[in-house]
């Protein structure tokens, strides 16, 4: 019984202390990283906020990492199913544009539309193992735009982000010029083939 009893009594001890851990990586600035370094997910840390900011419905993050690819296609913001004409597109209310606000964007987009292609390339793609992937927020996207020289594949495309602009279209950015939606010309309509990567927070 004694033996027993140290061996449930190491066994805790074991638990608690990778408990800390995990609580210690989660709550605070750790300076791990630096914008450029390879994240825990294979990608590229875009972002850093030494004080934290708030993911939207998840807590608290310091670091954007992006993913190393560009998804394989060009893909629309609403699903194939609702055709082409702009009065069937669905209406995503809630949406924001601010960092930290892509991840619950991106569960607002698949709520309302299930099968939206770019939401869903993101939050399906699973590199470094990691299944917290998303569609980036419109400033989300324009910290990957501000470090679109660290990635080969440098494409100067426009890419989608998950801030909705009007029930008919969303945020898009311009990589060749930076151009941004708010700006004339950059809103894309939802049935548009635009570029994406996918971002995570931690």
């Amino acid at each position: 019984m004694k033996k027993m009893t140290k061996i449930l009594g190491i066994t805790a001890m074991v638990a608690v202390i990778a408990v800390g851990c995990a609580v210690l990586s989660f709550t605070g600035y750790s300076g791990s990283y630096d914008i450029g370094d390879k994240g825990p997910g294979g990608g590229l840390i875009i972002y850093v906020n030494r004080a934290g900011f708030t993911v939207d419905g998840y807590g608290t993050a310091y670091y954007l990492e992006a993913a190393p690819v560009i998804m394989e296609n060009s893909l629309r913001w609403v699903a194939e199913s609702y055709g082409h004409h702009w009065q069937s597109f669905p209406d995503v209310e809630g949406t924001e544009t601010k960092i930290g606000s892509g991840r619950k964007n991106t569960d607002l987009i698949l709520a309302v539309d299930p099968n939206a292609p770019a939401a869903k390339a993101c939050v399906d793609y699973r590199g470094g193992g990691k299944r917290d992937w998303f569609l980036p927020s419109g400033d989300e996207l324009n910290a990957l735009y501000e470090q679109r020289a660290l990635f080969v594949d440098g494409s100067r495309d426009r890419f989608w982000s998950s801030s909705q602009s009007f029930y008919n279209s969303a945020w898009t950015q311009d990589f060749a010029y930076g151009g941004r939606d708010g700006s004339s010309n950059y809103y894309g309509y939802k049935t548009n083939d635009h570029l994406v990567r996918a971002v995570r927070a931690f």
